[in-house]
C-alpha cells in the first residue's frame, strides 16, 4: 500500500463481489462447500471494508492498533439506514455457513442488534441463498 492509497481503498469489495456474481452466472460455482465460502467472504469483505472507512473517518475502536471494530456496530449502523433485510439476510446466512453443518439448518441469533428482529431461523445453504448474498452485498455497499 503506498502513502496515497487509502487502506479502505485497499478493502473496497467491488472487484469481489463482481467475481463472485461472475463465477455464479458462469454455472462455476455448483458445490456447497463453494457457496459457503463465498456467502463467508461477502458479509467479512462488506465488515473490512466498513471498519477501514470508520478508521480513516477517525473512529477508533479496540486492539493494540485501535482498528478492532464490533460486529454490533456493523450491524446497529446497517439498521439505522434501513437494511434490516440485507443485513439481516446477509449475517444468517454467514453464520450458517461458518458455525453449522447441516443444509438446511435452524440457526439461532445470538447478536443483539440482529436478534431483536429475528432470533431464531430456517437456512438453506443453495445457489439461491449465494445469489440473494450478492444482491444483499450490492445494496448494503451503496450505503457504507
Amino acid at each position: 500500500m503506498s502513502a496515497r492509497t487509502s487502506r479502505a481503498s485497499e478493502l473496497d469489495p467491488r472487484c469481489f463481489i463482481s467475481l463472485v456474481e461472475t463465477l455464479v452466472e458462469d454455472g462455476r460455482i455448483k458445490d456447497e462447500v463453494s457457496i459457503r465460502r463465498m456467502i463467508s467472504a461477502l458479509y467479512f469483505c462488506l465488515f473490512n471494508y466498513w471498519c477501514a472507512k470508520k478508521y480513516e473517518s477517525g473512529i477508533r475502536k479496540g486492539g493494540p492498533l485501535k482498528d478492532l471494530f464490533p460486529y454490533r456496530d456493523f450491524h446497529e449502523e446497517l439498521l439505522k439506514k434501513k437494511l434490516d433485510k440485507e443485513i439481516v439476510l446477509l449475517y444468517t446466512l454467514r453464520t450458517a455457513s461458518d458455525h453449522y453443518v447441516l443444509n438446511p439448518t435452524i440457526i439461532i441469533i445470538y447478536d443483539k442488534v440482529i436478534s431483536r428482529i429475528i432470533p431464531k431461523l430456517r437456512i438453506t445453504m443453495s445457489l439461491k441463498a449465494l445469489k440473494n448474498a450478492i444482491s444483499a452485498s450490492k445494496e448494503i455497499l451503496k450505503h457504507i
